[in-house]
């Protein structure tokens, strides 16, 4: 997080002195890499000087961001200056899989396959800079690249932003605490009662110092998580009351970790009794991992720890170190276990004429395009469901697969039989495949020109630990797949008849807690009739 905030902001420094750059983006990675598809590296013209003096010349000797843990950004710094001084893009590739481990003249241990996009970015903004620089936090960012055979493929992705903490107390303990959230990336605030105290608080880190009084519910609902360390009874137990009714109004509240000893979280829970029902999962106390030391820094460290866990979706602290070693794939990743997805592929196309997830759509199948959107997005299992045409619409996926450089087993390939009873029971087929206790996410091969954003914006809501039973497509006002479904939710999934499909769930049951995400109204085109082959090409134009 803290890189994107980096990058971000030496970009626009050297923009603003009408300096170049070239910016390099991890497009594509197999295996073990030291980063995921995403993550970015700047690499600028000189190195800023203590006195703030401009570089003297155009080559490229400061690198902002790591793309590897340090060994490929040597050979990509040269790379990076070609494409600065001929204006062309460049595809840097990376295969560390050999059995030889030296690599570059060092002994390199990832193992993986990495691809990297390096583009120049102009000294001024213009239509063709890259939207990771620009657009505002949460909105979609694409990188198109070519890869070394030529083929044109699209990088979707989603401009990070910072997650937001308060801390309540502006004592010198929260001063360690505000510089390790702040070094971690995240947005620190900080809230006390003491106007004195708080406009001497100095801490790196730091965005803004707030009078308590501030600090109501619907304030509290912005933030991602909340310390509560003021050392003052009263003042913990109100705020932890204005933090429980942000937590019923389903903000972004993830994390409430209150300072002190058990003893102290019983005098709390006795004050406000509703945090009882939020603790452990959300409500920690006392805060923090149990890491040993009992300094100011070390406090600051285990509180810390605990707050960065919680916000990447790691599971309970005790099992933190079973699970690191116990890995034998990627060891720092974000997430929790991915959730599945299954498309469903089974219709008859009657009201096209012919199969419609063959018919030709820029070039390629439609069901290219949805296979397309779900690749681009991280999920466990893909479930492809067939039904009518099963051998030609499952030859076409293959030949997708082959086109992409992935194995056939990319994708879970089952055939319902009784397609004709409709979407029901597509998707009782389906879902017979998941993963047990993980969400599920649901699209239609017949909507291609749904993007990876999109699903991914579906994925980030549904991730939130208070996240609604169903996460749904918001076709103005009413709720539509794709959707993510929550354990639960799926089994209400088996209860559908006929060829109903979810949208009837969605709107209908009123036991079911739905949020709506806004869906782009290019990408809603299903594609049912010749007429709308038309309509698609027009839409995917217009998301391009």
């Amino acid at each position: 997080m803290k890189d994107v905030q980096e990058i971000r902001a030496r970009w626009k420094a050297e923009a603003a002195a009408r300096r170049a750059t070239v910016l390099a983006t991890l497009v594509e990675t197999h295996g073990s890499t030291y980063r995921r598809p995403g993550a970015r590296a700047l690499f600028l013209s000189g190195a800023s000087s203590p006195c703030g003096e401009a570089p003297t010349s155009d080559k490229l000797d400061t690198c902002v961001g790591l793309l590897s843990g340090g060994c490929l950004e040597p050979d990509l710094l040269i790379r990076a200056q070609a494409v600065l001084e001929s204006g062309v893009p460049q595809l840097a590739v990376y295969d560390l899989t050999s059995s030889d481990d030296i690599v570059f003249g060092l002994g390199l241990g990832c193992e993986g396959h990495l691809s990297i996009w390096l583009e120049r970015v102009d000294d001024m903004l213009s239509t063709s800079t890259p939207a990771f620089l620009v657009a505002p936090p949460g909105t979609p960012s694409r990188v198109r690249w070519t890869t070394a055979e030529g083929i044109e493929k699209v990088f979707d992705d989603v401009v990070p932003a910072a997650f937001r903490v308060a801390v309540h107390g502006a004592g010198e303990d929260a001063k360690p605490l505000c510089s390790l959230l702040g070094l971690l990336g995240l947005e620190v605030h900080v809230f006390d009662r003491r106007e004195g105290v708080l406009a001497t608080f100095q801490s790196p880190g730091v965005v803004t110092k707030q009078a308590l009084e501030s600090l109501d519910a619907p304030t509290c609902s912005t933030f991602d998580a909340l310390v509560l360390m003021s050392h003052h009874f009263e003042s913990d137990a109100r705020i932890l009351a204005v933090a429980i009714d942000a937590l019923h109004a389903k903000g972004r509240l993830r994390y409430v970790g209150c300072l002190g000893p058990a003893k102290r979280r019983e005098k709390l829970f006795e004050a406000v009794p509703a945090a009882r029902a939020f603790s452990p999962k959300i409500v920690r106390a006392p805060a923090g991992l149990d890491l040993g030391g009992d300094s100011p820094e070390s406090i600051a460290l285990a509180i810390a720890a605990e707050v960065h866990a919680v916000l990447f979706d790691r599971p309970h602290p005790r099992a933190l170190s079973e699970r690191l070693r116990a890995t034998e794939d990627r060891i720092h990743e974000n997430k929790p276990p991915l959730p599945d997805v299954v498309v469903l592929a089974a219709g008859g196309a009657r009201r096209f004429g012919s199969p419609k997830l063959l018919a030709e759509l820029q070039g390629v199948p439609v069901l290219w395009h949805a296979l397309d959107a779900v690749c681009a997005v991280e999920v466990g299992k893909r479930i492809l469901v067939l039904g009518a045409k099963a051998e030609d619409v499952q030859r076409c996926s293959l030949d997708w697969c082959h086109a992409h450089g992935l194995p056939s087993s990319a994708f879970t390939t089952v055939v319902n039989a009784a397609w004709e009873l409709g979407l029901s029971e597509s998707l009782r087929v389906g879902l017979a495949q998941r993963t047990p206790g993980v969400p599920l996410l649901v699209v239609l091969a017949d909507q291609p020109c749904v993007s990876g954003a999109h699903l991914r914006a579906l994925l980030q809501a549904a991730s939130h630990p208070n996240a609604d039973d169903v996460v749904a497509s918001d076709y103005d006002g009413v709720a539509g797949v794709p959707a993510v479904f929550s354990p639960d939710a799926q089994e209400r999934l088996l209860l559908l008849q006929g060829d109903a499909g979810a949208r009837r769930l969605l709107n209908e049951d009123l036991g079911l807690r739905v949020r709506r995400v806004p869906f782009p109204l290019a990408q809603r085109v299903d594609v049912d009739t010749p007429d709308d082959i038309e309509r698609a090409k027009e839409s995917l134009t217009t998301r391009l």
